[in-house]
């Protein structure tokens, strides 16, 4: 009975949300677009930004005996896959990882040989 009397209240407001919320109907149908937005920094769903990138040649400019040839190979050995394809999240860890080298708290080639691929 309830139920009847909710669908046919509204039918009277129908361009006024239900539950308050001002979402489309399609919207409020659909949650993934919401909750991908949200998760894009760091996912690892979505790839890399360019941002991440140039941040990451940059410091393997900065880096003595690293530069960018070695960033290709201390991706593919870290991340196991090459810098154009890494999410966001495997260049966030990269960058932490050029940090920790540039701070002197890990050795390039140690990094480069001892990293699982």
């Amino acid at each position: 009975m309830q139920l009847s009397q909710h669908q046919s209240g509204s039918a009277s407001h129908s361009s006024a949300p239900r539950n308050g919320s001002r979402k489309s109907s399609k919207e409020a149908r659909s949650a993934e677009p919401a909750e991908s937005k949200s998760a894009s920094n760091g996912s690892p769903n979505h790839g890399a930004s360019s941002r991440q990138i140039e941040y990451l040649n940059q410091l393997a400019r900065q880096i003595d005996g690293l530069g960018v040839r070695r960033l290709e190979s201390l991706a593919q050995r870290i991340c196991g896959k090459p810098l154009a394809n890494l999410s966001s999240f495997d260049a966030s860890s990269l960058i932490d990882t050029l940090k920790a080298i540039k701070a002197g708290k890990l050795d390039v080639d140690g990094a480069l040989q001892g990293a699982p691929s």
